[in-house]
């Protein structure tokens, strides 16, 4: 992995643990690049968090939210429907 890349997870990991009272993130899925490559970030600083800390840290809600964009959306839902889940993350 690359080094920027290290250090966009580190970032997002500083930001999850940050004292806020652990007020829930709401991360906007279209299934584009964008977003997809937000969510990907997360989730392996999530997985780092885990890994480094273990579960007792993982209280933060994540909520991931599809925008329909009706850029091919056809394609798009069937593929989010297959491969996502919808509601939170559970990385236990």
């Amino acid at each position: 992995m690359s080094k920027r890349i290290e250090y966009i997870i580190e970032d997002i990991k500083e930001q999850y643990l940050e004292k806020d009272n652990n007020i829930p993130w709401i991360i906007g899925f279209s299934g584009g690049k964008d977003s997809t490559v937000v969510l990907t970030l997360v989730w392996k600083a999530l997985l780092s968090i885990r890994k480094d800390f273990g579960n007792e840290f993982l209280k933060r809600q994540i909520y991931v939210v599809n925008n329909d964009t009706p850029l091919t959306q056809s394609t798009k839902e069937l593929s989010i429907n297959e491969n996502c889940f919808f509601g939170y993350f559970n990385v236990n």
